[in-house]
């Protein structure tokens, strides 16, 4: 989680801290984003004993992230516009984070509407 996402957050939050700059936390949002996902470990590891992979609960859905996504940029484009910025860099960085799992690591990209699980390499558990 930390050796790949949490550098994927900050490369996203140096780039748009450069892009719109004077906006305060968007290095927060993206480097939170880029690892919220994987919040999920808790609930593996101390509730379901590892019985589902975690990457079957709905914070890998990355339907999940982008409809969540699109109602809190409506809202705050309509509260607030200095909140944009921020919001779309937590969420641009979760949508990286589905990315780079489904390098090594299957995804299920149209959940809940299509339970295949799609991986750009398969890697055997050892």
């Amino acid at each position: 989680m930390l050796i790949a996402h949490l550098p994927a957050g900050y490369i996203l939050g140096t780039f748009a801290r450069n892009r719109w700059p004077g906006r305060s936390g968007i290095m927060a949002a993206a480097l939170l984003g880029s690892v919220v996902p994987d919040l999920d470990m808790v609930y593996f590891h101390f509730v379901d004993g590892g019985r589902t992979h975690h990457h079957a609960y709905v914070t890998h859905w990355p339907l999940f992230w982008a409809a969540v996504g699109l109602v809190a940029l409506s809202v705050a484009k309509w509260r607030d516009p200095r909140y944009l910025a921020p919001v779309g860099a937590f969420f641009a960085a979760a949508m990286i984070h589905m990315i780079l799992d489904s390098v090594a690591s299957p995804i299920m990209w149209l959940m809940p509407f299509d339970r295949r699980a799609l991986e750009l390499v398969t890697v055997p558990a050892m």
